[in-house]
C-alpha cells in the first residue's frame, strides 16, 4: 500500500486575480502530474509534474474594487 506523507506549505496568491490560498503538499508515491485552478477566475494557478503535490484551499477572495 502506497504511503503518502503531507507538509505545511504556507500561503499562495493567484497571479492572474489575487486570491489567496492556504496551501499543504502531499508527498505521493510516484510521480503526478496536475494542474490548479483558481476558485475565484476559473484560471491556471500552477502546473506540476512531481512527487509533491500541492493542494489548495481558498481562504480569502480578492477586494472589489471602489
Amino acid at each position: 500500500m502506497p504511503i503518502w506523507g503531507t507538509s505545511t506549505g504556507g500561503y499562495f496568491s493567484c497571479p492572474h486575480c489575487r486570491a489567496r490560498y492556504a496551501v499543504r503538499h502531499q508527498h505521493a508515491p510516484e510521480r503526478r502530474k496536475g494542474t490548479a485552478i483558481c476558485l475565484v477566475c476559473d484560471k491556471t494557478m500552477s502546473e506540476w509534474d512531481d512527487v509533491v503535490e500541492p493542494a489548495y484551499v481558498l481562504i480569502e477572495r480578492p477586494q472589489a474594487p471602489n
